[in-house]
């Protein structure tokens, strides 16, 4: 990039004085001959990967710090699946969640495997079979389910919408959740272990263990 700017500015030299005298530019370098460089180094960069011109000209330190690079982690990973297999589905975020959970005609159904759910999960969720039998207590209900990231989420949300559920896909699943600081607890009480599924989704917060 120095190496354009520094030869642009020759060209500009050399316009001033098309001699190219020592006033113009030093080492009595012709004009022809500084254009002619200048063009092999333009048809050099052109010739270089577009990562690497992205580099030079965009080159700056990534302001966000590791947990807000994490959460937009999960949160492509969540549009990526949304796009494929749940797109028009209600969903809540994080905080969205908490404050429709302050109502008392709320349920949380966890519709990962009972080995996940093991680990830990979110307080007071039940897993899918429970509110498969229970399913006429809840008629009224607002449903928040949730996942390890919203996939499995989303397209559980997806059935029980067209089951009649008032349903919602929790963004970013568990994992959003404790990276809200929200809690998580097993049989003994709260945890900082996750079941993940997959190690490609051990997207968790400092502190946290991620099991799969």
């Amino acid at each position: 990039m120095r190496g354009l700017i520094f030869l642009s500015r020759i060209l500009h030299q050399g316009g001033d004085n098309p001699c190219g005298n020592a006033a113009g530019f030093p080492g009595m370098v012709r004009t022809g001959g500084i254009v002619g460089l200048f063009l092999a180094v333009v048809l050099a960069w052109m010739a270089l990967p577009v990562s690497v011109q992205a580099y030079v000209f965009y080159e700056r330190e990534d302001s966000r710090t590791p947990a807000e690079i994490r959460r937009d982690e999960i949160l492509g990973l969540y549009e990526g699946y949304k796009k494929l297999f749940f797109r028009n589905v209600n969903e809540l975020t994080v905080d969205e969640a908490l404050q429709m959970l302050r109502s008392k005609k709320t349920v949380l159904v966890d519709v990962r495997d009972d080995k996940e759910r093991e680990v830990s999960a979110i307080p007071l969720s039940v897993d899918t079979e429970t509110f498969k039998r229970q399913k006429a207590k809840y008629t009224d209900y607002a449903v928040i389910v949730y996942s390890t990231v919203g996939k499995r989420g989303g397209i559980a949300t997806k059935r029980f919408e067209k089951e009649g559920s008032r349903a919602y896909n929790l963004v970013g699943g568990l994992l959003m959740w404790v990276h809200q600081g929200q809690p998580i607890v097993d049989k003994s009480g709260p945890t900082q272990r996750v079941h993940v599924y997959d190690k490609k989704w051990s997207i968790l917060p400092e502190g946290f263990e991620g099991i799969y």
